[in-house]
């Protein structure tokens, strides 16, 4: 396996439609794949692993990809986190202590539960990185949007007018905000809808933590690696 510092890991949801997004995910250095996503990935690349237990999988392509199967059958966490684990293990084994990037794709349609879940395990993902200090930077990626997993106060450039949401995971942080039309001090993060549907009113936006806490920020309709200009403060 070759060295890198950008993965992908394509999980068994809605398979990228958008131009832009499938060829972010075709185009990255090291592509992993569940094992239920292993069918829609046929015919545009090869997967350099996939992550299951094998039973999404067809004789064929099972058959084809003998050699790239990371077979893991406990229960206890899904094909998404199972793949996400490989990918930490690889990047370990090849290039410690080295930043990196992980871009989820084909987390999100078919199933809700599925994608509240996935969503959810992103900032679990990101909370993990935090407290271990390991130097990952981490996304999810669909047609329609992005998602980007926030631990402290950040500052970031968008376009104005840019639709953005904002979903914390610890009720008890305080997140103000400059550069957004519905500032957000003040909000109790009790509920996931409390800092949805704002937007962007100045293209440099600040948002700033009472202290550290996992939360998402999704950005409807940008597709790009990072949030631009992404910087802790």
């Amino acid at each position: 396996m070759r060295s890198s510092n950008n993965y992908a890991i394509l999980c068994n949801g809605e398979f990228p439609c958008r131009e832009q997004v499938r060829r972010r995910l075709l185009e990255s250095d090291v592509l992993v794949c569940c094992d239920g996503a292993a069918e829609a990935l046929a015919g545009y690349r090869v997967p350099d692993a996939v992550v299951g237990d094998m039973d999404s999988i067809s004789p064929e392509l099972a058959c084809r990809y003998a050699g790239r199967q990371v077979r893991v059958a406990e229960q206890e966490s899904n094909d998404m986190t199972k793949a996400y684990r490989h990918v930490l293990s690889m990047h370990d084994g090849m290039s410690p202590g080295t930043p990196f990037s992980v871009t989820f794709y084909g987390a999100g349609g078919k199933r809700e539960d599925h994608t509240i879940g996935n969503v959810s395990l992103l900032a679990d993902y990101a909370w993990e990185a935090f407290t271990e200090g390991r130097p990952v930077t981490l996304s999810m990626v669909s047609d329609y949007g992005s998602f980007f997993p926030l631990t402290d106060s950040v500052s970031f450039c968008l376009p104005e007018g840019t639709p953005v949401s904002i979903f914390s995971f610890d009720s008890t942080v305080e997140i103000s905000s400059e550069g957004l039309q519905y500032p957000t001090s003040g909000v109790v993060f009790d509920k996931w809808w409390k800092a949805t549907l704002n937007k962007v009113s100045d293209r440099n936006i600040l948002l700033s933590f009472s202290r550290p806490a996992p939360v998402l920020i999704y950005v409807a309709g940008y597709f790009g690696e990072n949030l631009l200009y992404l910087r802790h403060v």
